[in-house]
């Protein structure tokens, strides 16, 4: 069974590394149930300087065939990663 998913420990976290110079985060849409793009999104609300942000998507594309990744698949995937 999967860890349980703490938003302050998750914003605490996020803090921490970007005073410790980290400016680039990589994430995913299946990460956490999205969970992850979803803090990470809102952290970045409360700053003034932005990391760069990379993610992966598509990742919950059922089946995953090459067939799957349509541009207007890929444009869904990215506007739900924002």
């Amino acid at each position: 069974m999967g860890r349980l998913f703490n938003k302050n420990i998750a914003f605490k976290t996020l803090e921490s590394v970007v005073e410790k110079g980290i400016k680039c985060f990589d994430t995913a849409d299946v990460y956490q149930g999205q969970n992850s793009e979803i803090a990470i999104g809102n952290f970045l609300k409360t700053r003034k300087e932005k990391p760069f942000m990379i993610t992966k998507s598509g990742l919950q594309l059922n089946p995953h065939t090459r067939e799957g990744y349509t541009e207007e698949n890929i444009r869904s995937f990215i506007n739900d990663s924002r």
